[in-house]
Protein backbone atom coordinates (compact mmCIF):
# COMPACT_ATOMS: atom_id res chain seq x y z
CA UNK A 1 0.00 0.00 0.00
CA UNK A 2 1.24 3.55 -0.91
CA UNK A 3 1.37 6.12 1.93
CA UNK A 4 1.09 9.53 1.04
CA UNK A 5 1.52 12.52 3.50
CA UNK A 6 -0.68 15.47 2.78
CA UNK A 7 -1.93 18.62 4.76
CA UNK A 8 -5.83 17.61 3.96
CA UNK A 9 -7.02 20.40 6.10
CA UNK A 10 -5.31 22.90 3.49
CA UNK A 11 -6.59 21.48 0.78
CA UNK A 12 -9.98 21.78 2.38
CA UNK A 13 -9.32 25.15 3.05
CA UNK A 14 -8.78 26.15 0.05
CA UNK A 15 -11.65 24.09 -1.59
CA UNK A 16 -14.02 26.44 0.58
CA UNK A 17 -12.45 29.87 -0.23
CA UNK A 18 -12.65 28.95 -3.77
CA UNK A 19 -16.45 27.48 -3.59
CA UNK A 20 -17.75 29.02 -1.17
CA UNK A 21 -16.00 32.82 -0.73
CA UNK A 22 -16.95 35.36 2.45
CA UNK A 23 -20.01 37.12 1.43
CA UNK A 24 -21.56 34.20 -0.32
CA UNK A 25 -25.03 34.03 -0.48
CA UNK A 26 -26.82 33.57 2.94
CA UNK A 27 -28.84 30.61 1.84
CA UNK A 28 -25.96 28.57 0.89
CA UNK A 29 -23.53 26.63 2.76
CA UNK A 30 -20.77 24.08 1.74
CA UNK A 31 -20.72 20.31 3.11
CA UNK A 32 -18.20 17.99 2.60
CA UNK A 33 -18.14 14.30 3.68
CA UNK A 34 -15.01 12.44 4.11
CA UNK A 35 -14.91 8.71 4.68
CA UNK A 36 -12.00 7.49 7.04
CA UNK A 37 -10.52 4.62 7.68
CA UNK A 38 -8.37 4.38 10.51
CA UNK A 39 -5.20 1.76 11.06
CA UNK A 40 -2.68 1.24 13.49
CA UNK A 41 0.74 1.79 11.93
CA UNK A 42 1.78 -1.11 9.88
CA UNK A 43 -1.60 -3.04 10.13
CA UNK A 44 -3.64 -1.82 6.89
CA UNK A 45 -5.13 -4.82 5.36
CA UNK A 46 -8.91 -4.62 4.32
CA UNK A 47 -9.29 -7.33 6.31
CA UNK A 48 -8.29 -6.32 9.41
CA UNK A 49 -11.03 -6.01 12.49
CA UNK A 50 -9.41 -3.31 14.18
CA UNK A 51 -9.18 -0.39 11.91
CA UNK A 52 -11.48 2.35 12.89
CA UNK A 53 -14.56 3.57 10.43
CA UNK A 54 -15.66 7.01 10.76
CA UNK A 55 -17.62 9.68 8.24
CA UNK A 56 -16.89 13.15 9.13
CA UNK A 57 -19.13 15.89 7.69
CA UNK A 58 -18.01 19.93 7.53
CA UNK A 59 -20.66 22.19 6.96
CA UNK A 60 -19.08 25.88 5.86
CA UNK A 61 -20.96 29.17 5.86
CA UNK A 62 -19.98 32.63 4.76
CA UNK A 63 -22.75 34.75 4.37
CA UNK A 64 -19.67 37.67 6.43
CA UNK A 65 -16.34 38.34 7.06
CA UNK A 66 -16.69 35.21 9.38
CA UNK A 67 -16.98 31.37 8.40
CA UNK A 68 -18.71 29.18 10.72
CA UNK A 69 -17.69 25.59 10.86
CA UNK A 70 -19.96 22.50 11.73
CA UNK A 71 -19.03 18.78 12.16
CA UNK A 72 -20.57 15.78 12.01
CA UNK A 73 -19.31 12.77 12.86
CA UNK A 74 -20.99 9.31 12.78
CA UNK A 75 -19.78 5.79 13.46
CA UNK A 76 -19.07 3.75 10.15
CA UNK A 77 -19.38 4.78 6.37
CA UNK A 78 -22.21 6.00 6.39
CA UNK A 79 -23.15 9.40 4.85
CA UNK A 80 -26.49 10.83 5.98
CA UNK A 81 -25.33 14.05 7.25
CA UNK A 82 -29.35 15.69 6.98
CA UNK A 83 -29.68 14.91 10.41
CA UNK A 84 -28.95 18.08 12.20
CA UNK A 85 -29.38 16.77 15.95
CA UNK A 86 -25.62 15.19 15.66
CA UNK A 87 -23.56 18.23 14.13
CA UNK A 88 -21.81 20.50 16.77
CA UNK A 89 -20.90 24.71 16.07
CA UNK A 90 -16.86 24.63 15.75
CA UNK A 91 -16.20 28.10 15.26
CA UNK A 92 -17.60 31.09 13.96
CA UNK A 93 -14.69 33.51 13.19
CA UNK A 94 -12.56 35.41 10.30
CA UNK A 95 -9.41 34.00 10.79
CA UNK A 96 -9.26 30.74 12.99
CA UNK A 97 -11.96 28.68 11.52
CA UNK A 98 -8.65 26.64 9.22
CA UNK A 99 -7.65 25.62 12.74
CA UNK A 100 -11.07 24.23 13.16
CA UNK A 101 -10.43 22.03 10.28
CA UNK A 102 -7.29 20.67 10.77
CA UNK A 103 -8.18 19.91 14.44
CA UNK A 104 -11.36 17.81 12.91
CA UNK A 105 -8.90 15.20 11.57
CA UNK A 106 -6.24 14.95 14.61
Amino acid sequence: MCQVQMDIHKVICTIVESILPRFSDEKTVLVMSFNLQMYKKGEYSLLDARRTERTVHLMFHRPGNYTKVLRNVIRGMRSRYYDFRGWELLVDHDSCWRDSVRNSFF
